[in-house]
Protein backbone atom coordinates (compact mmCIF):
# COMPACT_ATOMS: atom_id res chain seq x y z
CA UNK A 1 0.00 0.00 0.00
CA UNK A 2 2.39 2.58 1.06
CA UNK A 3 4.49 1.69 -2.00
CA UNK A 4 2.00 3.07 -3.89
CA UNK A 5 1.03 5.94 -2.43
CA UNK A 6 3.90 8.23 -1.44
CA UNK A 7 4.41 11.08 -4.54
CA UNK A 8 7.58 13.14 -5.41
CA UNK A 9 7.11 16.26 -7.32
CA UNK A 10 10.53 17.53 -8.47
CA UNK A 11 11.48 20.65 -9.45
CA UNK A 12 15.08 22.13 -10.75
CA UNK A 13 14.03 26.31 -9.89
CA UNK A 14 17.61 27.33 -10.93
CA UNK A 15 20.46 24.74 -12.51
CA UNK A 16 21.98 23.59 -15.57
CA UNK A 17 19.60 22.66 -18.66
CA UNK A 18 20.90 18.97 -18.63
CA UNK A 19 20.30 18.39 -15.16
CA UNK A 20 17.10 20.36 -15.57
CA UNK A 21 16.63 17.83 -18.46
CA UNK A 22 16.93 14.59 -16.86
CA UNK A 23 15.53 15.41 -13.46
CA UNK A 24 12.50 16.63 -15.04
CA UNK A 25 9.07 18.08 -12.69
CA UNK A 26 6.58 15.02 -13.48
CA UNK A 27 4.95 13.78 -10.11
CA UNK A 28 6.79 10.23 -9.26
CA UNK A 29 5.27 7.84 -7.62
CA UNK A 30 8.68 6.83 -5.74
CA UNK A 31 7.50 2.96 -4.30
CA UNK A 32 7.12 2.03 -8.10
CA UNK A 33 10.87 1.88 -8.77
CA UNK A 34 13.04 2.58 -5.58
CA UNK A 35 13.09 0.68 -2.29
CA UNK A 36 11.68 2.56 -0.03
CA UNK A 37 11.87 1.25 4.04
CA UNK A 38 9.97 2.72 6.49
CA UNK A 39 10.22 3.33 10.43
CA UNK A 40 7.42 3.88 12.73
CA UNK A 41 7.51 5.06 16.57
CA UNK A 42 4.59 6.60 18.64
CA UNK A 43 6.08 10.33 17.89
CA UNK A 44 6.79 9.72 14.20
CA UNK A 45 7.12 7.91 10.79
CA UNK A 46 10.19 8.16 8.49
CA UNK A 47 9.93 7.16 4.85
CA UNK A 48 13.96 6.88 3.23
CA UNK A 49 14.39 6.32 -0.25
CA UNK A 50 17.38 4.58 -1.15
CA UNK A 51 18.37 5.94 -5.03
CA UNK A 52 21.15 3.20 -5.18
CA UNK A 53 18.06 0.49 -5.75
CA UNK A 54 17.55 1.64 -9.52
CA UNK A 55 20.23 1.69 -11.74
CA UNK A 56 18.48 5.09 -13.51
CA UNK A 57 18.06 6.78 -10.27
CA UNK A 58 21.81 6.40 -9.28
CA UNK A 59 23.00 7.67 -12.98
CA UNK A 60 20.44 11.03 -12.20
CA UNK A 61 21.58 11.05 -8.49
CA UNK A 62 25.46 10.55 -10.18
CA UNK A 63 24.97 13.61 -13.12
CA UNK A 64 22.79 16.23 -10.22
CA UNK A 65 25.73 15.40 -7.27
CA UNK A 66 28.50 17.60 -10.02
CA UNK A 67 25.95 20.35 -10.01
CA UNK A 68 24.62 20.81 -6.51
CA UNK A 69 26.52 24.19 -5.81
CA UNK A 70 24.98 25.60 -8.96
CA UNK A 71 21.53 24.31 -8.18
CA UNK A 72 18.76 25.14 -6.45
CA UNK A 73 15.76 22.34 -6.03
CA UNK A 74 12.02 22.43 -5.07
CA UNK A 75 10.67 19.02 -3.77
CA UNK A 76 6.95 19.11 -2.41
CA UNK A 77 5.68 15.61 -1.00
CA UNK A 78 2.00 14.00 -1.19
CA UNK A 79 0.36 11.36 -0.88
CA UNK A 80 -1.35 9.88 -4.19
CA UNK A 81 -4.92 9.68 -3.96
CA UNK A 82 -6.66 7.39 -5.64
CA UNK A 83 -10.24 7.38 -4.81
CA UNK A 84 -12.45 10.60 -5.03
CA UNK A 85 -12.72 10.71 -1.16
CA UNK A 86 -9.20 11.26 -1.69
CA UNK A 87 -9.37 14.18 -3.57
CA UNK A 88 -7.71 16.45 -4.61
CA UNK A 89 -4.39 15.83 -3.69
CA UNK A 90 -2.75 18.04 -1.10
CA UNK A 91 0.95 18.71 -0.45
CA UNK A 92 2.13 17.69 3.21
CA UNK A 93 5.63 18.62 2.61
CA UNK A 94 8.18 20.97 0.89
CA UNK A 95 11.46 21.42 0.84
CA UNK A 96 13.67 23.62 -1.17
CA UNK A 97 17.68 23.10 -1.70
CA UNK A 98 19.96 25.86 -2.38
CA UNK A 99 23.45 25.56 -3.44
CA UNK A 100 24.33 22.72 -1.59
CA UNK A 101 28.15 22.02 -1.22
CA UNK A 102 27.90 18.13 -0.76
CA UNK A 103 31.93 18.41 0.08
CA UNK A 104 30.49 19.29 3.70
CA UNK A 105 28.07 15.98 4.01
CA UNK A 106 27.95 13.48 6.70
CA UNK A 107 28.40 10.19 5.57
CA UNK A 108 25.19 7.94 6.55
CA UNK A 109 26.72 4.34 7.70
Amino acid sequence: YRNERFKLIPSIVEGNFIVKQAVGSTPAVIGNKLRQPYFKTPKYFELDIDVTSSAVANRVTGLVLGFTKKLIVDMSFLVEGKHGHELPERLFGACRLSFVDMAHAKKLV
